[in-house]
Parts: structure tokens; sequence; C-alpha cells
């Protein structure tokens, strides 16, 4: 009787650690596409604050280059020649804004909501 409970307990283990480690795989990709997306968007905005002009990461750098919010085929359509209206640049950085929102609020609810259903399990008993 006591080897079945041994190998349930090495069954529950080994459930632990996998999940552990899918855990940890999947922290390391919400990282990764948080640094893609929502970091550079947060750098940009305070660099232009920094600068006062805020339509920086959207005009051309001096060596005819794109900034990291319209610098591929994708983000083209965020460019601009010179400085525009009002309401480009709230376009422009409204996109941005959401989806610095959405890639830093979405994972941080999902690991609050994860933890708090932890926690629900690991005191109801």
């Amino acid at each position: 009787m006591e080897q079945g409970n041994t190998d349930v307990r090495l069954l529950l283990w080994g459930a632990w650690a996998f999940a552990v480690v899918m855990a940890l795989a999947v922290l390391a990709v919400l990282v990764r596409v948080w640094r893609s997306f929502a970091l550079p968007v947060f750098v940009e905005a305070a660099q232009a604050r920094r600068t006062g002009d805020w339509w920086r990461p959207f005009l051309p750098r001096e060596d005819g280059s794109w900034g990291p919010l319209c610098d591929n085929r994708y983000w083209s359509a965020m460019r601009a020649e010179q400085p525009g209206g009002a309401w480009g640049l709230a376009v422009r950085w409204g996109f941005w804004g959401l989806v610095a929102l959405v890639y830093t609020a979405v994972p941080l609810y999902g690991l609050v909501r994860a933890l708090g259903a932890g926690a629900h399990y690991l005191t109801s008993s």
C-alpha cells in the first residue's frame, strides 16, 4: 500500500515540476513580447517628453533610418516625413499607447488571476 502512495506523490511532484517549467516558459515569452512592443513605446514617449518633440519617434532620423515605432513594413503607416497636425499625432500615440497598455495590463491581470486562483486552491481544504 505504501508503494502506491509513493507513486502518487512522485506523479504529483512531476506534474508540479512540469507546471513550473511551463509557467517559466510562458513568462519568458510574455517578457520577450513586452520588451519587443511595450518597452519601445515607453522609451520613445520618455524621449519625446524630454525633448518636447512628440513627432520625433515618427520622423526619419538624421541617417535616414526610422525609430522603433515605425521601422518595419507593418508599422510604416506610422511614418511621417515632417510633423503634421494634432489629429495625426493623436492617432499615432493613441495606437501605440493602446498597444503598450494591452501588452502591460493583460499579462499583469492574468498573473493576478493565476495567483488568486492558486491562493484560493491552497487555502481551501
